[in-house]
């Protein structure tokens, strides 16, 4: 699968509605036409640093050409060292709007750390690819994954078959909820601890599809079989209302 097919594919993966910024203020948006203008400047000549906040793993199979990668879960330990002039523009980005929820998290630790321009290309690399604009990366499978839905799992669940899922977020969103006896890799780890999961048919699961679907070409890129991924992720199980989601209790 080309470049082009796979931004595509992601788009679709990824469609659900957009999570917006809730601080205009500390968030400016940036559209496309505008960031294509900006990349057009030499990049030693640039006065903005253009990051991706996604995971190592999606951000080296595909990412704008030109960018950097700082995943958002790491900005408050290493941003301050990865952009060290405060006054320099930041525009931040992710998949695509429906993990616009990661880029609005990084712009807030950037801003509580002092940075002073955080803007955030909400539209992200699925409108950056279908727009034609140069990316970059190295694919992981020439296939994707194939896709299961909610309800197949939930009757699989049901039936307590052998089966094994691999929740790929952050911990902390994998606190938050996940499904019940997941076990929970992100998928920046999961390379180095493929070889200890179990031979079982195996279902990875993200928030909302595009983590998961990137993991799920990491296994089978290391030779993984019978590897499925959730569609639309957890959010769209959630908001389905569908049994076996264990949430954090609330907080006392």
């Amino acid at each position: 699968m080309n470049s082009a097919a796979r931004i595509l594919c992601c788009a679709t993966l990824l469609a659900a509605p957009a999570v917006m910024a809730e601080d205009p203020a500390t968030v400016s948006i940036i559209k496309t036409g505008d960031l294509i203008d900006k990349m057009k400047i030499s990049e030693s000549e640039r006065k903005f640093s253009l990051i991706d906040v996604r995971s190592r793993v999606e951000f080296e199979e595909s990412h704008i050409d030109g960018a950097a990668n700082l995943p958002a879960r790491l900005f408050k330990e290493k941003l301050a060292a990865f952009v060290k002039d405060k006054d320099r523009e930041l525009v931040l980005y992710c998949g695509a709007p429906v993990c616009f929820g990661k880029v609005k998290q990084a712009a807030d630790d950037a801003a509580a750390l002092g940075y002073k321009k955080v803007r955030a290309y909400e539209e992200g690399l699925a409108a950056w690819g279908m727009a034609k604009q140069r990316t970059a990366g190295k694919q992981l499978a020439v296939a994707e994954p194939t896709l299961v839905s909610s309800m197949e799992v939930v009757e699989a669940l049901k039936k307590k078959g052998d089966l094994f899922i691999v929740d790929v977020r952050d911990p902390e969103d994998f606190t938050k909820f996940h499904l019940k006896d997941s076990v929970n890799i992100p998928v920046d780890e999961l390379a180095s601890k493929a070889k200890q999961l179990p031979s079982k048919p195996t279902i990875v699961v993200c928030q909302a599809g595009g983590q998961s679907a990137a993991a799920g070409r990491l296994l089978e890129s290391l030779g993984r079989k019978d590897v499925k991924v959730l569609k639309g992720g957890l959010l769209r199980w959630k908001e389905a209302g569908l049994p076996f989601l264990d949430a954090a209790a609330p907080a006392k």
